[in-house]
């Protein structure tokens, strides 16, 4: 619906023009960032980490309690499945150690459920 340009504003003003991936975390094969994908513990809940800082970041960008981010820039997805299994594994662990997120960057919402969504329900 072009008469709301709501969605063009999350998908430019609010988010600086960008709407690729937070630094270092680009999963296409066109791109230098580390995969998620086989780190050991330790090295995952460090990257993990590092990727809440720059949602929290957004949070503090974002009206409301949702917040989007996007996730991919033209032509990044040249090997899909590549990208999805690294986000598959990166919401997965968001969501497993939701509650220790909340509490260290998040205490003033109630929790924290990393989801693939459009920006079509992110705006209604």
């Amino acid at each position: 619906n072009l008469v709301d340009t709501s969605i063009f504003w999350g998908l430019t003003g609010s988010y600086l023009g960008n709407y690729g991936a937070p630094d270092g975390f680009c999963f296409d094969v066109l791109c230098d960032d580390a995969p998620l994908v086989g780190l050991d513990d330790d090295q995952l809940y460090k990257r993990v980490l590092e990727f809440m800082k720059d949602v929290q970041v957004q949070a503090n960008r974002t009206k409301g309690t949702n917040i989007m981010l996007t996730m991919g820039s033209d032509f990044q997805y040249s090997q899909s499945a590549y990208n999805f299994e690294n986000m598959d594994l990166l919401m997965s662990i968001i969501n497993d150690m939701e509650q220790n997120f909340t509490s260290i960057l998040f205490p003033e919402y109630d929790g924290i459920h990393a989801f693939y969504s459009t920006p079509e329900n992110y705006t209604q």
